[in-house]
């Protein structure tokens, strides 16, 4: 995937994934620094972060024509 393309596609995702795809792409934080910021876990992180990657994918595919 190309990196500029999906930080434009960023702003499709649902609030939830925006945020923490935001945090950990654009802002560049750690799983740790994401768990303190939220008060989630950071296996919760872990798994919002992938389950965001696959919708970013998704998407991704959409708008190329995959």
């Amino acid at each position: 995937m190309d990196g500029k393309a999906v930080l434009l596609l960023i702003p499709s995702l649902p609030e939830t994934y925006r945020k923490i795809m935001r945090m950990r792409f654009v802002q560049d934080l750690s799983l740790k620094e994401m768990s303190l910021i939220t008060g989630q876990t950071k296996n919760t992180m872990a798994v919002q972060v992938h389950r965001g990657l696959e919708k970013l994918k998704i998407l991704y595919e959409s708008k190329a024509g995959l």
